[in-house]
């Protein structure tokens, strides 16, 4: 199966020589689980990505009330910026690979997942693309690793 991360120009370093091993998985407020966030969306567009970061405004706790029927709290963020993709190739099959809605639903309170859902403002065909794999990728598994702002045409990586 094909999926997609985005991360920093800054970690590309790392991920080649030791793969994609690390990422905050909130499970809750003041408690994160470690996994790599995926997705089967090759681009980066309203994954809340583009968003830096930002406070959410009140118009954007209200969208995500409206989603989930619980308002996230004051303060709450937007993730930041990812302007390098990493392809993979992982099987469906792969024990480490979950679909984040279900495993979100399972792992997660209801208002909390309200919280989280404010990065894709509302779209719920995005959340219904993101994965989360908790274990290594190896870099072995990666098809390419394209940069943004280039529109993800460049490739900078490719497997033999």
């Amino acid at each position: 199966m094909l999926l997609y991360h985005f991360t920093s120009r800054e970690n590309l370093s790392d991920i080649a020589s030791t793969g994609l091993s690390r990422g905050m998985i909130p499970v809750s407020p003041t408690e994160g689980r470690n996994g790599v966030w995926l997705t089967t969306d090759p681009g980066a567009g309203g994954h809340g990505l583009e968003n830096g970061g930002k406070l959410m405004t009140d118009l954007d706790r209200q969208q995500a009330r409206d989603w989930t029927g619980v308002l996230p709290p004051p303060g709450t963020r937007f993730p930041k910026q990812g302007p390098v993709r990493i392809t993979v190739d992982l099987p469906t099959s792969d024990r480490n690979l979950h679909e984040w809605l279900p495993w979100a639903r399972q792992n997660l309170s209801p208002e909390w997942l309200a919280v989280l859902h404010s990065v894709v403002l509302g779209n719920l065909r995005k959340a219904k693309t993101w994965r989360i794999y908790f274990g290594v990728i190896q870099p072995e598994a990666f098809l390419a690793v394209d940069s943004e702002p280039e529109h993800l045409a460049s490739a900078l990586l490719r497997r033999a």
